[in-house]
C-alpha cells in the first residue's frame, strides 16, 4: 500500500504561524522533507487547436522525523493528475484527482481518493508574478468510503533574481485550508495552514527545480495534539514541448 486574496490569507496566516510556539502544550513539532517529480504539458502536441488544455502529473513523497531513534520514515505518498483549460491568458479552470497513501505512526496505514476542482488566477505584481489558486476537494477514505470536504486557498508570489542567474526566481506563499463539514478526517472549521519560501531555477527551457522551506501547521482531531512540521521541499519538474 505504500506507495488573489492576498491580504487576509497571507498576512493573517503568517502572523498566526509566527506567534505559535512549536513546543507549547498541545502542539507537536517535528522535521520533515517533501520531494516530488512533476511532468507538465499541453495537448498542443496532439493538435495545435488544443494548446489551451494544460495537464500535469506529479508524485510526491513526504518524510517525517517522528520515530526516534529510527528517525526518518515515509509518512505519505501522493500522486496527482490534473487537466485544465486556459480560459483567458491569466485565468485557468481545472479538474484533477489525487491518490494518497498514508502511514500514521503507530496506526494502520490507509488510502484516500481526492477528486477536486480548481481555479487559478495569475497577475503581474511588484515586478513579479502573483498566482492565486482556489481548490475544492473531496477526501474519500478508501477503506470505508467516508467523505470529508476541504476548501483550499493558496497564493504564491515569485520574483526574478536576474542579478544572480538567468532563470532563477525567489518565491513566498501561503495556503489556508478549511473543512466545511465534520468527518472522520476531523471537525469542521480551520484544519491546516502552510507557509512556504524558496527559489526556483530553470536549468533548461523545459527542466526546472524548486528548493525551499514549507511549514505545515495542522489542527489535531479531538484527543490529539496539533502538529507543526518544518519541511525541506524539493521539486524537479519537466515541461514537455507542445510543438
Amino acid at each position: 500500500m505504500r506507495r488573489s486574496r492576498v491580504a487576509f490569507p497571507l498576512g493573517a496566516s503568517l502572523l498566526m504561524a509566527s506567534c505559535q510556539p512549536v513546543n507549547a502544550d498541545g502542539i507537536e513539532g517535528m522535521a520533515g522533507a517533501w520531494a516530488s517529480l512533476s511532468l507538465l504539458g499541453s495537448l498542443g502536441s496532439v493538435s495545435p487547436d488544443w494548446r489551451k488544455f494544460k495537464w500535469y502529473v506529479r508524485d510526491q513523497v513526504r518524510l517525517r522525523d517522528d520515530n526516534p531513534p529510527n528517525a526518518w520514515r515515509m509518512y505519505e505518498d501522493l500522486l496527482w493528475v490534473g487537466l485544465g483549460y486556459q480560459v483567458y491568458p491569466h485565468f485557468l479552470l481545472g479538474i484533477g484527482y489525487a491518490h494518497t497513501w498514508l502511514h500514521p505512526l503507530g496506526q494502520p496505514a490507509y488510502q484516500e481518493n481526492r477528486p477536486y476542482l480548481e481555479a487559478v488566477l495569475t497577475h503581474e505584481a511588484g515586478g513579479g508574478k502573483l498566482v492565486s489558486r482556489t481548490r475544492l476537494e473531496e477526501r474519500v477514505l478508501q477503506q470505508g468510503g467516508e467523505v470529508g470536504v476541504r476548501f483550499r486557498e493558496a497564493v504564491t508570489w515569485s520574483h526574478p533574481l536576474r542579478f544572480l542567474a538567468d532563470g532563477m526566481d525567489v518565491y513566498v506563499g501561503d495556503e489556508l485550508m478549511v473543512c466545511p463539514n465534520y468527518s472522520v478526517f476531523g471537525p469542521a472549521g480551520f484544519c491546516q495552514n502552510r507557509i512556504l519560501s524558496g527559489v526556483t531555477y530553470r536549468v533548461t527551457r523545459h527542466l526546472g527545480v524548486d528548493f525551499g522551506y514549507l511549514g505545515q501547521y495542522m489542527a489535531g482531531t479531538p484527543g490529539t495534539a496539533d502538529v507543526w512540521t518544518h519541511n525541506i521541499q524539493f521539486d524537479l519538474h519537466y515541461v514537455l514541448p507542445d510543438d
